[in-house]
């Protein structure tokens, strides 16, 4: 019989390796990238095509292009795309990143012929309807007159412009005015200009022989890659040492965001300093999450975490929470990351790190699909080479010594800009009494 007093053995992680994808390379540059689990009747695809936000120069533009192209074709009206979406069981999705643009697609192998059909006039004939363009339009405006209520939206809105500058397609401010403007003429062109050929087919599933030769029969006659459409922007240099307040008259929380730039994923940097911030605020037993949530009741959640992009990459600390507790958690903060500066972290606390970390990268070798969704991601922001096996190697091998280091080398306070986003006459008043 069990005997629950007596806690169950616990092992080390042992080898972890990512599944090794099968690739077939076309004519004109497309990578077909083959994650195959025969166990199901279900086949994904991902066309993961170059040019994304960036290249649009602003972030309404390209989800807008993406969700106008299942409003008609040359063939088919928004209702009919639905109806054969549906009687097909399968299903059309859209995702705009910095630098790529992905359009996915799930079908089950019986329907696929049926599914590919319709997909292939649906994303390359779009009509974009003026009609259809102006309800989304409208829909727009309301969602951005509703997401300016909440003060984790204003806060957001401000560091991406700290991050990035003014000027930058990712911190430039998305107004009514700038949606109200705009045309079906500049969704097409950016649709002509985005949406040619993928730079990367990425299949998961049940991908049979006939599977592989359906997609290989649509692209391999299209147009070559377009490898000069990536656009190289700069990002705001001046961002530490900055203290900003967004109004929000009457909140009764306010949204607090600490942020600095870091080093991108192919420095050598990179994957420690993740280390260090999953220990800080990465995941429920973190260091931020036991102080301001479990000790001083001042938040339901903070969280730290490492965002790389595709030619950057910074660190976040974010937090909602009572007006009259913000400057005490910025405080509470401010303590942690200074005593991630000056003590060593314990042998326990760190193993339990390196425990949920390699926990976490085992997930996305589970099946197929997760590992398509990671073989995405390194894609989209320009991961190195050996990328999930350099990770492993240093979540195994980091010591406290070198946890420190990193920590004093990223993580000194006033290295920080802050935003808090709230009511700006509480929050001088609460800064007066602290």
């Amino acid at each position: 019989m069990l005997d629950r007093k007596i806690a169950p053995q616990t092992s080390s992680f042992k080898d972890i390796s990512f599944p090794s994808p099968q690739v077939v390379s076309l004519k004109n540059g497309t990578n077909i990238i083959i994650f195959s689990q025969n166990n199901i009747d279900v086949v994904k695809i991902d066309l993961v095509f170059t040019g994304g936000n960036i290249e649009c120069n602003s972030q309404w533009t390209l989800p807008s292009m993406l969700r106008m192209i299942r409003e008609g074709s040359s063939q088919y009206n928004a209702e009919e795309i639905a109806k054969q979406l549906d009687f097909l069981g399968s299903s059309l999705n859209f995702s705009a990143q910095d630098h790529h643009s992905i359009i996915s697609i799930k079908s089950t192998n019986r329907n696929l012929p049926d599914t590919l059909s319709l997909i292939n006039n649906v994303i390359f004939s779009p009509i974009f309807p003026e009609d259809k363009l102006e309800i989304i339009k409208q829909r727009s405006i309301e969602d951005l007159k509703n997401m300016a209520q909440q003060v984790r939206f204003l806060a957001f809105q401000k560091f991406s412009e700290i991050i990035y500058g003014k000027n930058h397609p990712l911190g430039k401010e998305i107004t009514p005015e700038i949606i109200a403007a705009f045309t079906a003429n500049e969704l097409r062109e950016i649709h002509k200009k985005l949406i040619v050929q993928p730079s990367s087919i990425i299949l998961s599933g049940n991908i049979t022989q006939d599977v592989i030769s359906s997609i290989i029969k649509i692209f391999e006659n299209n147009n070559k890659l377009n490898d000069n459409i990536i656009r190289n922007y700069s990002t705001n240099s001046l961002c530490s040492n900055q203290f900003t307040i967004v109004n929000k008259k009457d909140a009764v929380q306010s949204c607090i965001m600490l942020g600095r730039k870091a080093p991108n994923r192919s420095e050598i940097d990179y994957i420690p300093l993740r280390i260090v911030t999953t220990l800080l605020g990465g995941y429920f037993g973190s260091r931020l999450m036991k102080n301001l949530r479990e000790d001083k009741g001042y938040t339901y959640g903070i969280s730290a975490g490492l965002v790389g992009k595709y030619d950057s990459a910074h660190m976040m600390i974010i937090t909602d929470c009572d007006t009259k507790y913000a400057y005490k958690s910025i405080s509470e903060i401010k303590k942690e990351l200074d005593i991630l500066t000056k003590e060593k972290v314990e042998d326990t606390e760190l193993n339990i790190l390196k425990n949920y970390m390699l926990s976490d990268l085992v997930k996305s070798t589970e099946n197929s699909f997760i590992s398509a969704d990671y073989t995405n991601t390194l894609i989209t922001t320009n991961a190195p080479d050996k990328y999930f096996e350099n990770q492993v190697n240093e979540i195994k091998n980091i010591t406290p010594d070198k946890i420190l280091k990193i920590a004093n080398k990223y993580l000194k306070y006033d290295d920080f800009f802050i935003v808090i986003a709230g009511d700006e006459n509480k929050l001088k008043k609460k800064n007066n009494e602290h």
